[in-house]
């Protein structure tokens, strides 16, 4: 019995086992150049190299040395600090230890630029944290070089943080990729009003009204820029600062005067002014602050004009004062609609 196929049979079987093998040749393939893609981002070994059988060593990325080099630099620089500070550091006078920490600040504030343009932006941000800090012990240092100071300590630390603020902030506009310059310089800039009132032999009013100028320009800031980190160190900075120079004016007003109620009232325009341009909780927070501070300061100018049992009631009416005006605006929109509803519909009819 003849079992063989017939040709018309045996070419459908030929076609088909090649479409197999050309199936399994076309998956080989893309597995290979998988297999040769991962090899390579991990270093590996190639695989017709002797000893590709075992798990090979491989060659280390170039972001993996520069770490490496990075991080023994490091290593040696701060060894090197510190065997200089232990051998000679006691032999240098002020000047000298001066003239060292400005070459090392120096040296600091440019590392970051190099670390940035390598894409080490958390290790440029530490070295940049570091020389900001460098920066204020160089004002510690040339401070004991100048001393005395005309204006002593508080004016001298007035001035410093004047200027360091401003160096900060330039610092932090020509790096563009730092995020930390900014806002500290918008911390710094909190110290110089309230430094200089000292410096100057100002009393409490004078400071809490350096306090609350800070604050108002504090806000300015945060309304205007556009940085989420450095609007967020403003907002900050202006509670740290008007705060407590409304509380000072509110324990002022207690004890009757014109002055802290002048305060008081130059606080609540702030909180009004910025409750206009904010939404949600700030502009709620800033309208309770505005009416706390107006109704001190109305309290405090009626404890002066009206007979002692009658204090309080001043409070009352000042606090009531803000809710009638809030209750008020509405109607006065609706008011003049329906009004000219009416007309409207006489006009009709």
């Amino acid at each position: 019995m003849d079992s063989l196929p017939s040709p018309a049979q045996e070419l459908v079987l030929i076609d088909r086992e090649l479409e197999r093998l050309d199936a399994r040749r076309s998956w080989l393939l893309a597995r290979r150049t998988w297999l040769l893609g991962v090899l390579r981002v991990e270093g590996a070994q190639a695989p017709d190299a002797p000893g590709w059988g075992g798990r090979a060593g491989g060659e280390a990325s170039p972001r993996g040395v520069r770490t490496a080099l990075l991080t023994l630099g490091g290593t040696l620089l701060a060894v090197a600090a510190l065997a200089f500070t232990l051998v000679s550091w006691g032999a240098l006078g002020i000047g000298g230890r001066t003239a060292v920490l400005s070459v090392v600040t120096v040296v600091a504030l440019g590392v970051p630029v190099l670390l940035l343009r390598r894409g080490l932006s958390a290790t440029a941000e530490a070295v940049a944290a570091l020389a900001l800090v460098l920066t204020l012990l160089d004002a510690l240092a040339l401070y004991l070089v100048a001393e005395p100071w005309a204006w002593g300590a508080s004016g001298y630390a007035a001035v410093a943080a004047a200027l360091l603020a401003v160096v900060w902030a330039g610092y932090g506009l020509v790096v563009r990729g730092l995020r930390a310059p900014l806002p500290a310089a918008v911390f710094a800039g909190q110290l110089p009003p309230v430094l200089a009132v000292v410096a100057l032999g100002g009393d409490g009013q004078a400071v809490a009204w350096a306090l609350l100028a800070t604050g108002a320009a504090d806000a300015v800031l945060a309304l205007r820029v556009r940085s989420a980190a450095v609007g967020a160190s403003a907002w900050v900075a202006a509670a740290v600062t008007a705060g407590p120079a409304l509380l000072t004016g509110v324990e002022a007003s207690l004890r009757g005067g014109v002055e802290p109620a002048v305060l008081l009232l130059a606080g609540a325009v702030l909180g009004t002014a910025v409750a206009w341009r904010v939404s949600g909780v700030g502009a709620v927070a800033c309208a309770v602050v505005a009416g706390s501070a107006w109704t001190a300061a109305g309290g405090g100018l009626l404890r002066a004009v009206v007979p002692a049992a009658w204090v309080w009631t001043g409070y009352v009416v000042c606090a009531a004062l803000p809710a009638v005006a809030v209750a008020v605006r509405p109607a006065a929109r609706v008011v003049p609609q329906g009004c000219g509803a009416g007309w409207c519909g006489r006009r009709t009819g």
